[in-house]
């Protein structure tokens, strides 16, 4: 299955409750997602599955995502991986 991955530069970021506010708002909005929210790096990564069959997601919809919750998006870089 393919898979893509969003790994985006999140500034704003200050305790563990930012952490979990992007992670929860993301998870409950697109499911089938991995999310991984890193403070000290301030970094937010995102796996989904590449499928026609799936809600799309993009990226545009993610970074609103987090900027919707206050927050800036300063850098984007997308994959694509096989599992």
């Amino acid at each position: 299955m393919k898979q893509k991955e969003v790994e985006m530069k999140v500034h704003g970021m200050h305790c563990m409750g930012c952490v979990n506010k992007i992670k929860k708002s993301i998870q409950d909005q697109f499911v089938n997602t991995e999310v991984n929210v890193e403070l000290q790096s301030g970094t937010v990564n995102v796996k989904y599955p590449d499928s026609p069959s799936d809600a799309p997601v993009t990226v545009s919809q993610l970074k609103g995502t987090i900027q919707d919750l206050g927050f800036d998006v300063m850098d984007v870089q997308l994959k694509s991986t096989e599992v």
